[in-house]
Formats: structure tokens, C-alpha cells, sequence
């Protein structure tokens, strides 16, 4: 299971790439993100990855809230 509650993330103050997004992806369900060039795809995968870290929000992976995941956890991710 993936979730994102309420997940914004911007790397400027006047130009936010993720805006309040909410996302819940049962366990074996099949997902595509698509979107225009600057839609915040990347983003999003880097959020989920852990590579990145949301400005506001929550991500969720299985049982994990990697919202504020220590470095050295993100290999077991």
C-alpha cells in the first residue's frame, strides 16, 4: 500500500511542484504517472523513493511513514 495525505513539495517558493496531493495505491494494484514535461512526475517518484522529502505532508509505504525517514533507513526502504 502507498499513500500521500496532503503532500506539497516546492524547490521555490513561487513555483510549488506537488500542491496538496492525496494518493492511496492498494497493495497489488497497477499505477502509471503521467503527465506533461514539469508536471512533478520525477518528483513524485523521488518522494516515494525517499530521495527527496516532502514540505508538507505525509508518505506512507506499507507500514512505513517515510515522511521523516533517517538516510541511513532509506536502503531498507
Amino acid at each position: 500500500m502507498i499513500t500521500l495525505l496532503h503532500v506539497s513539495k516546492s524547490y521555490s517558493r513561487n513555483r510549488p511542484i506537488l500542491n496538496d496531493v492525496n494518493i492511496h495505491i492498494k497493495a497489488g494494484e497497477f499505477v502509471s504517472v503521467v503527465g506533461q514535461s514539469g508536471a512533478g512526475k520525477t518528483t513524485l517518484v523521488k518522494l516515494l523513493i525517499g530521495e527527496e522529502r516532502a514540505d508538507e505532508g505525509q508518505v506512507v509505504i506499507g507500514d512505513w511513514d517515510i515522511t521523516r525517514l533517517g538516510r541511513h533507513e532509506v536502503p531498507y526502504l
